[in-house]
């Protein structure tokens, strides 16, 4: 048990004295032959008790209202409560915005706001399981709570427990993802890394095609670099793009970054309108070198980042360009796009303001996409974006 923090007082009030002038009068002595000057009358003295004849004062009746106690009464032990507390990242590199704090059976929840600072009034008096949910990640903390107090959790608890959280890395030759997941602060042994090579996508029969093996992991990676050739050449048929599909709508979350998209594109081709023709990878049309001032467009995520622009780079050619996206699809960060030649237009034409991280629902799960690679980001902000959005709830504003 935790106990709230009282302010002091902070007040002192000035007295004020207040002084009274007596007034004193007098009258002409008169010379009266034989006659002394009367003197004034003396008041009556008080009988004394001693004094039987005397009358006697009533006492005074006692007051109706009993005295109120000077100690504040304890409050009744049906008397709800509350909880308050901080989240912030694994590697508290910052706050936890928009996660959803629920107190199961209780009916009562609420979001962290851009300080990862949350308050859950009218809770009864009890002990409770305190369930937290950041983007993909989901975390526990037993809580409890007495009659009239609010339970406030300490600062070095803020951070999630991730142990619980199982996750799917495929990694590429161009993004190493999975060092980004390990900085976040996901435990070594919650991972689970499937090989591919460039002559086998080992990965799709691992677990693209097994939707048993799925069934073990909340999120799955997919880096730019893998071997997806292999999976899109399988994805006209049903069976190569059912499993994946079927593990997001149940509430899996997808994560790829660059040249993967073609995952995407195979499993919701409505979702993102790439450059060129979306299905033979004519999308690999960005320039390299080439480094745009980005604008976070999603307030939850700007508040986790503590900025709303961030420096981009990339370095190799042929990234993947987002030409725009459907209603249903959100845009987390977007900067301008810089073309290689195609047949309409010119090397070097410069797309204003396109989506560079996305995502969408899909089912009960969630789909996101970055354009750039996590490696090549500095030590800034920009290398936090993709550890910080995958704490940020998928429906947060």
């Amino acid at each position: 048990m935790f106990v709230s923090r009282t302010p002091a007082p902070a007040v002192v009030l000035a007295a004020v004295g207040l002084c009274l002038l007596a007034l004193t009068g007098c009258a002409d002595d008169l010379l009266i032959p034989l006659v002394e000057k009367p003197t004034a009358p003396t008041a009556p003295t008080e009988p004394t008790t001693d004094d039987p004849a005397a009358p006697q004062t009533p006492p005074t009746p006692p007051s109706s209202s009993p005295t109120p106690p000077t100690d504040t009464p304890d409050a009744p032990d049906d008397a709800p409560g509350a909880i308050e507390g901080n989240l912030c990242q694994p590697d508290g590199s910052g706050p936890i915005v928009a996660a959803a704090i629920d107190v199961p059976g209780t009916g009562r929840s609420t979001r962290s706001d851009d300080d990862g600072h949350f308050f859950i009034a009218d809770v009864p008096a009890g002990t409770w399981d305190l369930s937290i949910r950041a983007g993909a990640f989901t975390s526990t903390i037993t809580v409890v709570v007495q009659a009239g107090t609010t339970t406030t959790l300490p600062r070095d608890a803020c951070h999630l427990d991730l142990g619980g959280t199982r996750v799917a890395v495929v990694p590429g030759h161009s993004d190493d993802i999975e060092a980004r997941v390990l900085a976040a602060g996901v435990p070594p042994a919650a991972i689970t890394r499937f090989e591919n090579s460039w002559r086998e996508a080992t990965w799709v029969y691992e677990l693209g095609r097994n939707p048993r093996r799925l069934a073990d992991f909340d999120i799955l990676f997919i880096a730019c670099g893998a071997n997806v050739d292999f999976f899109v050449e399988l994805g006209g048929s049903e069976p190569a793009v059912a499993p994946i599909r079927a593990w997001v709508e149940a509430g899996g979350t997808l994560v790829v970054t660059d040249h993967a998209y073609a995952v995407v594109e195979a499993i919701w081709p409505d979702a993102i309108d790439f450059v060129g023709d979306d299905r033979l990878f004519v999308a690999r049309q960005g320039v390299s070198a080439w480094s745009p001032t980005a604008t976070v467009t999603s307030p939850a995520l700007a508040a986790s980042l503590g900025t709303d622009e961030l420096p981009l780079w990339f370095s190799t050619e042929r990234w993947t360009v987002i030409e725009d996206v459907a209603d249903t699809v959100d845009v987390l960060v977007v900067a301008d796009s810089a073309l290689l030649s195609l047949p309409t237009v010119p090397e070097g034409t410069v797309l204003p303001s396109r989506p560079q991280l996305v995502s969408f629902a899909a089912g009960r799960g969630r789909v996101m996409l970055s354009t750039f690679h996590a490696d090549d980001q500095s030590e800034s902000a920009t290398e936090q974006v993709l550890r910080s959005v995958l704490f940020v709830a998928a429906d947060a504003p």
